[in-house]
This record gives C-alpha cells, sequence and structure tokens, in this order.
C-alpha cells in the first residue's frame, strides 16, 4: 500500500511539473509572439502635444530615462495598471500614447472619470504606435539615458517591474 501511494504521488508531481512547464513555454511563446513586431535601438522621434495643450517631445529627456507607455481607454489590462501609470509619472519622466482611444475630448473624459493626470499624447490613428512596432495594448518602452529602447513589454507590467527597469536604464 505505501509503494503505491509512494508510487501515485510521484507520477501526480511529474505530471504537475510537466503542466507547469507546459504553461511556461507557452507564456513565454505568446509573449515572443507579442513582442515579434516591436523596435529596439534608437527610439523614434515622438512629438506632439499633451492633452494639457503642452508640446512634448520624446528627445528633449535625452539624458533620462522614459517610460513610453501605448494604451486605449477600452483595454481591460490597461485600466489594471492605471494607477501604476499614474504613480510612476509623479516620480520619472513618463509619456503615454492613447492608442485608438477617440479624438482628445474622449480621452480627456476618460482621464477625468477615472481621476488620472499622466502626460497623454493622443494618437487617434495608430501613427506612432506604427512607428514601433505597436499591435496591442498596454505596451511599455524603457528608453535609456542615450535614447535607446532598452526594454519592451507587451501586457501586464507590475510598477515594480517598470520601477527596476527605469532604474537598470538610468544607470
Amino acid at each position: 500500500m505505501h509503494n503505491k501511494l509512494t508510487t501515485l504521488l510521484k507520477i501526480r508531481g511529474v505530471k504537475l511539473t510537466l503542466e507547469i512547464l507546459f504553461i511556461a513555454v507557452l507564456f513565454f511563446a505568446i509573449k515572443a509572439y507579442m513582442q515579434r513586431n516591436l523596435i529596439d535601438g534608437p527610439a523614434p522621434l515622438v512629438e506632439g502635444d499633451l492633452l494639457s495643450g503642452q508640446s512634448i517631445s520624446l528627445h528633449s529627456f535625452k539624458g533620462q530615462p522614459v517610460l513610453l507607455h501605448f494604451w486605449a481607454t477600452w483595454c481591460p489590462v490597461c485600466k489594471l495598471e492605471q494607477g501604476s501609470i499614474e504613480a510612476i509619472s509623479k516620480d520619472h519622466n513618463v509619456i503615454t500614447i492613447a492608442m485608438n482611444s477617440g479624438n482628445k475630448l474622449e480621452v480627456q473624459a476618460f482621464l477625468e472619470e477615472n481621476q488620472l493626470s499622466f502626460p497623454v499624447i493622443v494618437d487617434e490613428n495608430g501613427r506612432i504606435a506604427e512607428r514601433f512596432g505597436v499591435s496591442g495594448v498596454p505596451t511599455s518602452f524603457i528608453i535609456d539615458n542615450s535614447g535607446n529602447i532598452a526594454f519592451t513589454e507587451v501586457g501586464y507590467t507590475s510598477s515594480w517591474g517598470l520601477r527596476l527597469r527605469l532604474w537598470v536604464a538610468e544607470k
């Protein structure tokens, strides 16, 4: 009886290990697929008017790391990240791009409704997103001190994960 139980537990352990391994491989395969078109190297020029009316340019932050975050008002995962992006924008350089989320008035109404104040450029037709190879949101780019893309992330990323990447990009 003891040997049967030991054998059964070993089989379940092996099965559980294989299932976890399969899920991990699947997760990383999906992640690689989602990031396949994202650019790397020097960050393209991003400039525009924020909802506040202030002009902004990614290259004006040269010498400092920047979080460039693509999101959408209709994206449920983006909504989960909003608090993190808001908090990070208080401590770090952040530019967010509202991709395919309507016009400036619609995006402004969304921000007010959700009590968000991070800097936003409205990319109504997705042209900025296209230059970065973004096809899904949320997508984050960490731009390092030299203006190069240091990290990319598609999907949910924790506040600590983004802060750690910004810290590394600063070094």
